[in-house]
């Protein structure tokens, strides 16, 4: 009986060893696969991230006046949308909020001024 035990854990051994001349491939595929989705993940996210920041970049006059402030605008513009008021929005909406925010503001107008962009407020 004895001789039969060790018989049996001897084969349970020599079949849960594997022989150094079969090679396993099957958990470093499996490691690249995971690897490699998570890289792909990774560049999805840090694209994702870019063009969210870059949207957040870009500011438009209705961010700069508000809701309210943009319908009043576009009325006393008589323009339908704020792509067709002066350039001059634009670029104070994309001037940023700092301290030289009034500053920004002020030099906007007198290129408006300038440049007879201003012309559009007479029409109310």
């Amino acid at each position: 009986m004895e001789r039969e035990q060790i018989e049996r854990a001897a084969a349970l051994t020599k079949a849960a060893t594997v022989k150094p001349k079969q090679k396993s491939t099957a958990g470093a595929n499996q490691i690249a696969l995971g690897l490699n989705q998570l890289m792909t993940e990774q560049r999805q996210a840090r694209i994702d991230d870019k063009n969210r920041r870059q949207k957040e970049k870009v500011k438009t006059p209705t961010d700069l006046y508000g809701e309210g402030g943009i319908l009043k605008l576009l009325r006393w513009g008589g323009v339908a949308d704020e792509t067709a008021l002066p350039p001059v929005h634009m670029a104070l909406a994309n001037a940023g909020r700092g301290k030289n925010g009034g500053m920004t503001h002020q030099r906007a107008l007198q290129i408006a001024e300038m440049r007879k962009l201003r012309s559009w407020n007479s029409r109310t």
